[in-house]
């Protein structure tokens, strides 16, 4: 079977070739820290989840220990800095989507924050 389009103009007969390239992409690494340490202190001063670049979407909830949301972000860019929360433990709940139109993936877990280290 040959691929293409058959077409007519002015008399000629003309052939143009077509072809779909499929590639896969391998999936992009998400790393997620369990620690998040906002102290001014130049060092950790944003929730960095590294990887997310490489993504077509996603979306970031962070709930405290009671399951209040205290944090949502669509498209998140690593801007959480956990202003006006006290130290402890929160959990997330990151949806990606590796490319669009994709299946959503859920990742969860948990984030402990500590302003001071002692």
């Amino acid at each position: 079977m040959e691929m293409g389009a058959h077409h007519k103009n002015n008399g000629f007969h003309y052939y143009s070739d077509f072809t779909n390239v499929c590639i896969k992409v391998k999936q992009a690494e998400i790393l997620i820290p369990n620690l998040f340490t906002p102290s001014e202190d130049g060092q950790a001063e944003g929730f960095e989840i590294k990887g997310l670049e490489h993504l077509a979407d996603n979306n970031l909830y962070i709930v405290n220990q009671w399951g209040q949301e205290v944090y949502k972000s669509r498209n998140y860019k690593n801007e959480w800095t956990a202003e006006g929360l006290k130290d402890g433990n929160y959990y997330y709940l990151l949806m990606i989507q590796e490319s669009s139109g994709a299946e959503w993936k859920a990742f969860k877990g948990y984030i402990t924050l500590i302003r001071t280290i002692k």
